[in-house]
């Protein structure tokens, strides 16, 4: 009797969650409103738990964190992003139960070397002007301002992430749509889904 009670628990729980799940643009919304605040408060960490789970089959959850712990944490070079906004949502596409959209977004990262101690002014603006250069071909001249007064650059972000809501993980996650992430997509984003959106 108590394994049947524990089971209709469980039972009830699943179907609980799956019912509080919004399949809709406004879910997306939601994702997306959370994960901001996130962003702009520095709690990366956290952030990783809006990620697709399929990105923790190449590395774990607690490998990627650690990288981005220490990404954010080089005493050689202050990182900072802020500034996110939703620019569009598309349309979703629904294939085998599973619902897809892409979002495109901006972000600003801002990014301040550290010098060594002693360095000369002929060395920072040496270095600034070839971190200036390399950061311009990353992202556009236009998207890259240089803080004279802090020695920091402001870089906009354009980007864009597959927002994808399974039923059987219960929630929407994302999935940045990278050139470099193209193979591991072609797996988990159907073709005929692409392809759908391509026309939307």
């Amino acid at each position: 009797m108590k394994k049947i009670l524990t089971l209709g628990v469980l039972l009830l729980s699943s179907l609980f969650m799956f019912a509080q799940t919004d399949w809709t643009t406004s879910g997306i919304e939601q994702l997306l409103k959370e994960y901001m605040a996130l962003i702009d408060n520095g709690d990366i960490a956290a952030s990783i738990d809006y990620m697709h789970p399929s990105l923790f089959k190449l590395e774990s959850k607690e490998m990627i964190s650690q990288k981005l712990e220490e990404s954010f944490n080089d005493p050689e070079l202050q990182v900072k992003l802020s500034q996110f906004q939703v620019k569009k949502i598309g349309d979703i596409v629904t294939y085998k139960s599973i619902n897809y959209s892409l979002v495109d977004y901006e972000m600003d990262i801002t990014m301040k070397h550290i010098p060594e101690e002693g360095a000369e002014d002929k060395e920072l603006e040496e270095m600034n002007g070839f971190m200036q250069a390399m950061y311009e071909a990353m992202y556009g001249e236009e998207n890259v301002v240089f803080d004279e007064e802090d020695h920091s650059f402001v870089i906009t972000s354009n980007n864009q992430m597959f927002a994808i809501g399974d039923p059987e993980i219960g929630a929407w996650k994302i999935l940045e749509n990278k050139e470099g992430m193209k193979k591991m997509l072609g797996n988990i984003v159907p073709k005929k889904v692409i392809k759908k959106m391509a026309k939307l």
